[in-house]
């Protein structure tokens, strides 16, 4: 009958409920996985360090344990470290903690926390550690080997190796031996460097033993006097006890038949400290030029800047006469003098020769005043730092007498307490602060003014 039968026809029940079910599972996994995370710390790098350091804190021969953890996104991080036992530990006890270490890190290691080599250090030996057994029992292998070989005072064994050999007698042999060792294991083709006090040999990343390098270098030593020498495949350094030999040792290198195959060649003394990569031929020729001058103490080179360390300033008039006004200073981008120490502070700073002359004669005058704590030197003026303001009047003529004119000079106390900043000129012209702060006594300036405006 009409009107009689349902509007709707019934519905299918599973059809009615399943997306309220579809949410209960999705609401169910979101739970999961906040419980899951909830066992995590949200700082998941350093929480496994400082997990890992109460794991060893007890352990015996331990006696320090060292993390250093990233917490990279919240729940997630990485975590290495380093582990230093006793000196005299057992190559058997080493094995075991190696063996703990390892395990440790297997067992921690997901995807919430990932691990990084831990540094197990034994004097003068260090053995990296990971979560690999085979690796391990190599390394462990290696290390006992090493330490039985003669000339072998320490290494550190990792993805790199290093070897120091006791003397440079030893560097070459020590190198070999240890290229030896290596060549047995899956570090073969890794880079191998063995040192000793000054000298180094390295087989570059390829671990390719430099054998031109080390035949020059053994022809040198049987010639020359050395501090130090730098050999690896692609180029070939070495430094002299006395500055008199290096013209004389270049020339020996470049006369071996071989001498092209050693790449960019370095000879310098034991004055000199080369930093930097590139071409030192221009710095070198500088070097050469100066020789060996008393109250030469050090120099330290890049291959565009020069800074010589003296024991006075007359010993840096001497050393400046030698260098001249030749294109390779002016061309430098810096040449610096200082004394060792800073009692008192002595720099001076310039490419121009004119200009070096003027400020080391102008530094010459003022440091035979015992008022005078610190004097810096440069193209545009100096900044002196005198003792206190109760001698300011009487130093004023000083200061006027030293400088050129025009030249910008700053004068302070050491405490501060007075500063003045001005140019070299009759009546003589006051710079303003910078800032509102660098503020000084007016009485004072005005009679450091009065005193220079009066002297001739």
């Amino acid at each position: 009958m009409r009107g009689t039968e349902p509007r709707n026809p019934p519905a299918d029940r599973n059809a009615i409920f399943a997306p309220s079910r579809r949410r209960l599972a999705a609401f169910a996994v979101l739970i999961v996985t906040i419980t899951g995370l909830s066992a995590c710390s949200a700082n998941a790098g350093s929480s496994g360090g400082e997990k890992f350091e109460k794991f060893l804190a007890d352990e015996p021969d331990v006696v320090d344990v060292r993390t250093a953890g990233t917490n990279n996104l919240p729940f997630y991080g990485s975590v290495g470290g380093s582990v230093t036992v006793t000196d005299d530990a057992s190559e058997k006890r080493v094995g075991e903690l190696a063996d703990l270490i390892a395990g440790y890190i297997n067992k921690h290691d997901s995807t919430f926390l990932s691990w990084s080599p831990v540094r197990l250090e034994i004097g003068d030996f260090a053995l990296s550690v990971d979560g690999v057994p085979a690796h391990n029992d190599e390394m462990l292998s290696l290390y006992s080997q090493l330490k039985a070989t003669d000339g072998v005072v320490g290494a550190t064994i990792d993805d790199r190796t290093l070897v120091d050999a006791s003397s440079a007698a030893e560097l070459v042999g020590v190198y070999d031996a240890a290229a030896a060792l290596l060549g047995d294991t899956h570090r073969a083709d890794t880079p191998l460097t063995a040192t000793a006090r000054g000298f180094v040999v390295s087989g570059g990343e390829t671990g390719i033993r430099p054998d031109a390098a080390i035949d020059a270098f053994t022809a040198a030593a049987a010639t020359f006097d050395l501090v130090g020498a730098a050999l690896n495949p692609h180029a070939f350094g070495l430094k002299l006890q006395r500055q008199t030999d290096v013209a004389a040792a270049t020339a020996f290198i470049a006369a071996l038949p071989y001498a092209a195959s050693l790449g960019p060649i370095t000879v310098t003394s034991g004055l000199v400290t080369q930093t930097g990569e590139g071409d030192f031929t221009q710095v070198n020729g500088i070097v050469d030029r100066i020789g060996a001058v008393t109250g030469l103490l050090e120099v330290e080179s890049t291959p565009t800047q020069l800074t010589l360390t003296v024991d006075s300033v007359t010993a840096a008039q001497r050393v400046d006469a030698l260098i001249g006004d030749a294109v390779d200073a002016a061309t430098l981008e810096s040449l610096r003098y200082q004394f060792e120490g800073d009692d008192p502070e002595f720099v001076v700073i310039g490419t121009d020769y004119a200009v070096r002359q003027s400020s080391l004669a102008t530094a010459a005058l003022l440091l035979t005043d015992d008022f005078v704590e610190s004097i810096v030197l440069n193209p545009s003026g100096g900044w002196v730092v005198v003792a206190n303001t109760a001698g300011l009047v009487e130093f004023a003529p000083s200061v006027k007498r030293a400088f050129a004119a025009g030249s910008g000079i700053t004068v302070q106390t050491v405490d501060r307490e007075f500063q003045l900043e001005f140019t070299a000129v009759t009546p003589l012209i006051v710079v303003p602060p910078y800032f509102d702060d660098e503020t000084t006594d007016p009485l004072t300036e005005a009679a450091f003014i009065a005193a220079w405006n009066a002297a001739p």
